[in-house]
């Protein structure tokens, strides 16, 4: 048959038959040299330091459980993937493990390695990557963890912040106490015994944290009145905050502070509710934590 003739079909099965569905043979990748990258060196923040497996450590005053982040690239490429797409992959999970990081307030990531399933890769200088027809695939492990320093400034910066005066109330605002509702029948019922919860720089020493993270609930109000919708949205909350230290197992909640509007408050002993015309949102913001 001439090969004007062929149909669209036609071609695209010869294609897909031409392409292989994976690389032959996987390729070594080594740190040092993905670093290098320019499409990553220039990119990564610097005030996160990266420590591989093996690597001369600092001291350090604060650790977090280990954690695992992974990158993909796509091809769309009738011919399948090539060694970028490994080169891709890496670059976004090292991204997100940086980028995530820097947003918990650490300052450094150590023990990082390529993990395959839940073991990891035997070289530690590197790794092997063979590309996908459509997709490819790294997982890097790490743990971040503060300098010293790094974590005095945090506690220098929440102490700070607790002497702030608070901000007025705004518009369709109802500021409550969290206090009562911590000691109340409700939380003893719903999180008591199993999680403690301390509001602004007040809490015990701990062994690992993680966050400060973000926690939001809202109430209809229906025939309640804007008070009594905006106590309910902050049990709410405050048990969603429960309910997830329990199942990440830790004992402990820290930092406790409202968090409306995504503004960071100072760390007073108040929550903000907003009230709507339907319903009682509340935000705060939280870290969890193993108490020592």
């Amino acid at each position: 048959m001439p090969l004007r003739r062929l149909s669209v079909l036609a071609v695209v099965s010869m294609l897909w038959s031409l392409a292989p569905a994976a690389s032959a043979e996987a390729d070594f990748y080594r740190f040092d040299d993905l670093l290098r990258h320019p499409d990553l060196k220039d990119d990564l923040d610097s005030e996160v330091r990266l420590y591989f497996v093996g690597d001369a450590l600092a001291a350090f005053a604060e650790h977090a459980r280990p954690d695992v982040y992974s990158g993909h690239g796509v091809s769309i490429s009738p011919f399948g993937g090539s060694p970028r797409h490994c080169v891709e992959a890496f670059d976004k999970a090292l991204r997100a493990m940086v980028g995530d990081a820097k947003a918990r307030g650490y300052h450094a990531i150590t023990d990082i390695q390529v993990v395959e399933g839940d073991q990891p890769t035997p070289d530690a200088t590197g790794f092997r990557c063979g590309a996908g027809y459509k997709w490819t695939g790294v997982t890097l492990a790490g743990t971040f963890a503060m300098t010293p320093a790094a974590r005095q400034r945090m506690i220098d910066d929440q102490e700070r912040s607790a002497r702030l005066a608070e901000r007025p109330p705004g518009p369709k605002i109802v500021r409550l106490a969290f206090e009562p509702f911590l000691v109340s029948p409700e939380a003893r019922a719903a999180w008591g015994g199993r999680v403690t919860m301390h509001v602004g720089v007040s809490g015990p020493a701990y062994r690992e944290r993680y966050g400060p993270g973000e926690y939001g609930e809202s109430v209809i109000i229906g025939t309640l009145s804007a008070e009594a919708a905006c106590r309910q949205a902050v049990m709410k909350t405050l048990a969603s905050v429960a309910d997830e230290a329990t199942e990440k197992h830790y004992d402990t909640v820290l930092g406790l502070r409202s968090y409306q509007d995504d503004e960071y408050a100072p760390y007073s002993p108040n929550v903000d509710c907003r009230v709507g015309w339907r319903s009682a949102s509340v935000k705060v913001q939280a870290s969890l934590a193993n108490a020592l």
